[in-house]
């Protein structure tokens, strides 16, 4: 992006959300779009995962769960967007 992490930092203060919350909720809508769809059904969840710039599948389930109260397979088999 041309900038450094400490003024993306910056760039988040005074509001309500901090910039790991705002990569993490990026990540997560990410996963949770290529896990809905029909082409992505045979990936395996840690390779959709690490995709989404996850550093382990683990992690990324974990976090999925507690934010969108659904395992990432439940997600890929249920077709919700």
């Amino acid at each position: 992006m041309g900038c450094s992490v400490r003024y993306l930092h910056r760039a988040f203060d005074g509001e309500c959300v901090t910039l790991q919350r705002y990569i993490l909720q990026a990540r997560l809508d990410h996963s949770r779009r290529l896990l809905s769809l029909d082409t992505h059904r045979n990936r395996a969840i840690a390779e959709i995962a690490f995709q989404c710039g996850f550093s382990s599948s683990s992690q990324s389930s974990r976090q999925f769960r507690d934010r969108l109260k659904m395992t990432p397979c439940d997600m890929q088999f249920s077709g919700l967007a």
